[in-house]
């Protein structure tokens, strides 16, 4: 497997104590050492309209004694620019780095810690670094660690959260299509597993320090994308996946979106539904206190989800799911029970043909009634049409582009034709206890005509979606496994 690098935030004053820790003791493959250097985040001089170079092509730039070191801080950064080209750099913040560094008899072990100012704003930060490592073995030695230690997730090198805290840089929220996709090593389905659990938790990674700063709401919504990707390759794989793991994964990671959820429904029913009709009804009583009283829940709800990330709980699942999607095909049929290695051993063609089948069948057995469904029935279609998205994306590589992208499409606009019906379901969860009945309050009578009218006009189109979608052909049929 690539050699990668983890870092974890840690408490400055467990630096120290890292140093001394009797597994890391055992493991060390030669002598430590100890540098401090001055360090400084450089770019070109802004233009007219505030724009730097690096920052504007998503690269972040830290001289370290007088080496440059170029980070990407977006999934879409532009290609490694030229820093001789640039011409003269400005320092934007300086401080100081003071790293420990441990050999270790796989890569190296570095401890961190940066100061940065910037004028009178000062930031700093204390890391662990797993460099040069191959991915498994870094979260292994990770959990040992967490045992008697905290390190929390940061998402990106350490760098990065001192920029952001300094106003130098925003993060921006990275979508699924912008995370450059793991290539499974081999064309087993076990190999194809660990690939795409890679990516979903890549695109998980991406968004942590957006979600962190909490300024945008699309981060939240790329991180619940992410952990329901993730929730689907779990439940996809689930046959050929240790049994021993799933539960704990799949709890945790249900535990997680919990404080996201509730940050992403009020995102959602705040931005899509309450603004928009203030906008369009300015004079309607209550809304504007509804506005505010809302506002306070989504503060809140963030509190609690930066809470969340910044726990134990949060980086020890992280570091669960990397060990078991770094591992390699012969380290993951270690951790499988014998009966499952025929499985986790056929093509992954086959496996996504079989899966693809099998999630059309459910779709279609629903779908097919479209026109006389109920509420919930039409909320369980749309979820059968999501878990269907997922697996086309996820096994897109495997099939010929234009059929692939064409299902995706078509299921995309499906979801979009019962997205309304959610969203009314959810906002009335969020308005209840908050407003007095449809008939009784001016806003809550307001919100109930709105929601009407968008589920009205968005049920209009089901029909022809679900006919667009019906006439695909199954384009993995030659694929399915014999007999």
């Amino acid at each position: 497997m690539p050699q990668t690098t983890l870092c974890l935030g840690i408490a400055a004053d467990d630096l120290l104590r890292l140093r001394r820790h009797p597994l890391l003791t055992t493991l060390l493959n030669g002598r430590a050492s100890t540098t401090r250097r001055e360090i400084a985040l450089v770019d070109t001089a802004a233009d007219e309209a505030g724009s730097r170079s690096l920052a504007q092509a998503g690269w972040l730039c830290l001289n370290e004694g007088t080496a440059p070191h170029l980070l990407p801080f977006r999934a879409n950064a532009a290609p490694l620019p030229d820093i001789a080209a640039l011409g003269p750099l400005e320092i934007l913040a300086q401080g100081r780095i003071e790293r420990i560094t441990l050999p270790l008899s796989q890569g190296r072990l570095q401890l961190e810690r940066l100061d940065l100012a910037r004028g009178r704003q000062r930031q700093a930060i204390a890391v662990l670094r797993f460099e040069d490592m191959p991915a498994a073995a870094a979260a292994e030695l990770a959990l040992s660690l967490c045992r008697d230690f905290k390190p929390c997730l940061l998402g990106a090198a350490a760098p990065l959260p001192l920029a952001i805290g300094l106003g130098l840089i925003v993060p921006v929220p990275a979508r699924a299509a912008e995370i450059a996709a793991s290539v499974p090593e081999t064309d087993s389905a076990i190999a194809a597993a660990c690939a795409i659990l890679r990516h979903c938790l890549a695109q998980f990674e991406a968004n942590i320090q957006a979600v962190l700063l909490g300024q945008d709401s699309e981060g939240v919504h790329q991180m619940r994308v992410a952990l329901r990707r993730l929730r689907s390759a779990l439940d996809i794989f689930s046959p050929i996946l240790p049994p021993s793991w799933l539960e704990a994964l799949i709890a945790d990671l249900r535990w997680l979106n919990a404080p996201l959820g509730k940050r992403r429904d009020l995102d959602v029913f705040i931005e899509e539904t309450l603004q928009p009709l203030r906008a369009a009804e300015p004079g309607i009583k209550g809304l504007e206190h509804l506005q505010t009283l809302l506002d306070a829940r989504r503060q809140a709800a963030q509190q609690a989800l930066q809470s969340a990330l910044a726990s134990p709980r949060a980086t020890q699942w992280l570091l669960r799911l990397t060990r078991l999607a770094a591992a390699s095909e012969a380290e993951a049929l270690t951790l499988l029970d014998p009966a499952q290695h025929e499985a986790a051993l056929q093509p992954a063609i086959a496996f996504a043909a079989a899966t693809l089948r099998q999630r059309r069948r459910k779709l279609k057995k629903l779908g097919e009634r479209h026109g006389e469904l109920s509420v919930p029935e039409l909320h369980r279609l749309r979820i059968r049409a999501k878990k269907l998205r997922y697996a086309t994306e996820f096994f897109r590589y495997l099939f010929a582009k234009k059929p692939v992208k064409l299902s995706a499409m078509a299921l995309a606009r499906l979801q979009d034709t019962l997205g309304a019906l959610n969203d009314a379901a959810v906002g009335d969860e969020l308005l209840g206890g908050i407003l007095g009945a449809a008939g009784e309050d001016a806003a809550a009578a307001a919100i109930a005509g709105w929601f009407a009218a968008r589920q009205s006009m968005q049920l209009a189109q089901l029909g022809p979606a679900w006919k667009a979608f019906a006439a695909l052909k199954p384009y993995w049929r030659d694929a399915l496994p014999q007999g």
